[in-house]
């Protein structure tokens, strides 16, 4: 790990030669491992690093990570602290737009990434940028850039699965589908977000969990209740987290019914 010299260390007139020659050194380390201060830098999340990327000394910590073995998709749990200063700050982005990177929030553990609003950071775009800084054991996100102006995600469900928080924005269309489906929402946290529509003449519906509600109107369905649409195309709702604890149908069109 770099660090700078003491204030005041230049002005020991003790100071020797050789000691200099150490001290400049350090702080042409920590000049290149600043934001810009050198090339970006690729890292792999490996199996053996249980979904970690390592910032290197002497390297910048403007990083492209790539997924294990260039899989589609893959998590980001953990940045290891060992080479990084308390402070320090670190720059994110996908080394392939293809192979998306889902920075997971809050994993629990050394390196863990705290990131705004719990929610996860996806990295599906060589022009979306994750700022992290170093507090402790733990990663804080600064802020996030690109990630607005960004085409849409739309999740084509041709089967039923679980959406997770970081697909919160996107479309769900059951294109392709072969029979009903059911999508499961992540638990609820305000300003989660989905919609919902069908292209095809076939059910969807969309699950709560754990003691999660929906609302549409006035109406309220259970806990880990669910919200349904009739087997006819053109069917749309969109669904926001109010709370931890209640989704709000805030949108919609056609028929869908509460249970």
């Amino acid at each position: 790990m770099s660090f700078l010299p003491a204030a005041g260390y230049w002005a020991n007139a003790a100071r020797l030669v050789p000691e200099g020659q150490v001290t400049v050194e350090s702080v042409r380390s920590v000049i290149a491992e600043m934001p810009g201060g050198g090339t970006e830098v690729q890292l792999t999340i490996g199996a053996a690093t249980a979904e970690t990327i390592t910032p290197a000394i002497n390297a910048a910590r403007i990083v492209k990570v790539e997924t294990e073995g260039g899989a589609g998709t893959d998590d980001l749990k953990y940045i290891a602290v060992t080479e990084v200063p308390d402070g320090a700050l670190l720059i994110l982005r996908c080394t392939n737009p293809s192979h998306v990177v889902t920075v997971k929030h809050a994993a629990g553990g050394t390196g863990q990434i705290n990131l705004l609003d719990s929610v996860d950071a996806v990295l599906d775009d060589t022009a979306k940028r994750l700022v992290l800084q170093r507090n402790g054991s733990s990663w804080e996100e600064v802020g996030r850039f690109g990630f607005r102006g960004q085409k849409r995600r739309v999740i084509l469900a041709t089967g039923s699965f679980t959406l997770l928080p970081g697909d919160s924005g996107a479309l769900i269309v059951n294109l392709g589908a072969a029979g009903d489906i059911t999508v499961t929402l992540p638990a609820a946290a305000a300003g989660l977000e989905f919609e919902f529509c069908t292209e095809v003449a076939l059910k969807i519906k969309a699950l709560a969990v754990g003691d999660d509600t929906i609302s549409d109107g006035s109406s309220t369905g259970g806990a880990a209740g669910n919200v349904e649409s009739t087997a006819a195309i053109g069917n749309r709702i969109r669904l926001t987290a109010l709370n931890t604890v209640k989704w709000r149908a805030v949108d919609k069109e056609g028929s869908w019914s509460l249970a």
